[in-house]
């Protein structure tokens, strides 16, 4: 084997072939790692690049695709000139992780209107028969719980949006991160146990006598275990922080001897669960993750036993997931972010598709300027009687914009009929407020092909379909 040749292909590079000119050698530093994108072949075998907002020419020691993107080390020669080394393995070593995440839930996705209610209609028919009825039971409340509620407040959609499941995983990771006092979500809850524990043997000891060292210990860690029980499985709430306020009391009463235990060290410790700062901070914390409907998921698919019900369970979470990861893929290229939520249509629950774009400028150079910034939604529902609605909704600092379209000449005159009351409910903050109302044809209204308008999913196939 030609060695120069094997030495390439573990070390490909790219050299830019111009005069480094403007602030393009602020991008192209010594040492720094740069993505960059094969945007044309040039003639003699050189390639166009898109390097930092700059297009620029190179001449590339490996075969690279248009459209490929990569990761490249500046170097700076000593005789003068740049080279780009490329990073990371090519081929089909270097398949990203989300195309093979991508397949392990690709076609579990359902509308989330049709998958919820069947799974709350199957808990709720399983609860009559299974061991843990009312678990059960329970977990089908909490599903209705993330239907949208017509006339619910612009902070109960929030809520919901909030805790639809798409964003479980950062809220974990935010509380795991920073906590109440600044301290790890773990950190905090090993500092409360040991802060209860210590607390306790001084009283411990004002009342019956001191207590041991090495006796702390082994409470803190036992207060510890109960405090992370509580936030997995008693969501934080009113009712629950009750519970969890017995349950230490208990054990700590009971961590006292015999002859210690007495009304007067009971009405003590009590008093120090009820004036504990932290203990109230961990709770409403936990309360917030518990809220969300993927982790209420995986908190039944943890307790209940092998069957239909958490197979049903498993199905849906798999469905979050596929949204979750294929939001993950329309933010490579910037695509709308995806959220659907169930609402209610007569006797089932249809999906409402919300669809987001970060702010975009309305003029040329205004960038960063509030005044100029444009967000954009999209919402489309189909519904039984109705049929396909699609709502586009354009807000800057002084104007609302709304766009009804509907495939149905009906259901137009009727929400023409509505504008007024409409315009006066969407009228804020002084802003202007423009709507309209058309007919579409099919194409106008459907939902599927906003869904899977994923430009990442173009460049990568899940599927393959040679052989």
């Amino acid at each position: 084997m030609d060695p120069i040749a094997a030495q390439q292909r573990i070390s490909p590079s790219l050299r830019p072939s111009l005069a480094l000119s403007g602030d393009l050698p602020a991008v192209l530093q010594h040492g720094r790692v740069v993505a960059g994108e094969v945007m044309q072949k040039l003639d003699g075998g050189s390639l166009l690049l898109g390097l930092g907002g700059h297009r620029v020419p190179a001449q590339s020691g490996v075969e690279l695709a248009v459209g490929e993107r990569f990761l490249a080390r500046v170097e700076q020669l000593e005789g003068g000139g740049t080279v780009l080394k490329l990073l990371g393995a090519r081929g089909a070593e270097a398949e990203p992780k989300l195309l093979a995440a991508l397949r392990d839930v690709v076609g579990q996705d359902r509308p989330v209107g049709e998958l919820l209610k069947g799974l709350a209609q199957s808990l709720r028919g399983a609860s009559r028969d299974a061991a843990g009825g009312a678990r059960l039971e329970g977990l089908a409340g909490e599903i209705e719980g993330h239907v949208f509620k017509p006339g619910s407040s612009g902070a109960e959609l929030q809520n919901l949006v909030a805790n639809a499941g798409m964003h479980y995983e950062a809220a974990l990771l935010a509380y795991a991160l920073k906590g109440s006092s600044g301290l790890t979500a773990g950190q905090e809850l090993q500092a409360l146990a040991k802060k209860l524990a210590g607390e306790a043997a001084l009283l411990l000891g004002q009342v019956h006598g001191p207590v041991a060292p090495a006796a702390v210990g082994p409470l803190g860690e036992k207060l510890r275990r109960l405090i992370e029980g509580f936030l997995r499985t008693k969501h934080g709430k009113t009712a629950g922080r009750a519970e969890l306020a017995a349950g230490l009391e208990r054990v700590l009463v009971e961590s006292a001897a015999p002859r210690a235990r007495s009304a007067e060290l009971q009405a003590q410790i009590a008093r120090l669960v009820g004036d504990s700062a932290l203990l109230e901070a961990l709770a409403r914390e936990g309360g917030k993750l518990s809220d969300n409907l993927k982790a209420q998921l995986l908190g039944a698919l943890e307790e209940l036993p092998e069957g239909s019900s958490k197979q049903s369970i498993q199905r849906a979470l798999a469905s979050i997931e596929s949204e979750q990861l294929l939001n993950v893929a329309r933010k490579e290229f910037q695509d709308a972010w995806h959220l659907s939520l169930p609402v209610p249509d007569g006797e089932r629950w249809a999906t409402a598709h919300l669809f987001y774009r970060e702010n975009e400028s309305q003029r040329e150079g205004d960038e960063g300027e509030e005044e100029h910034s444009v967000r954009r939604l999209t919402l489309a529902v189909d519904f039984s009687r109705l049929g396909p609605l699609r709502a586009e909704l354009g807000i800057t600092s002084q104007d609302l914009a709304l766009s009804i379209t509907t495939s149905r000449d009906d259901v137009a005159t009727r929400l023409r009929t509505d504008l007024e009351g409409l315009a006066e409910t969407l009228t804020r903050e002084g802003r202007r407020v423009r709507i309209a109302v058309r007919t579409g044809g099919p194409e106008d209204v459907a939902v599927d092909s906003l869904a899977q308008d994923v430009r990442w999913l173009r460049e990568n196939h899940i599927l393959d379909c040679e052989g």
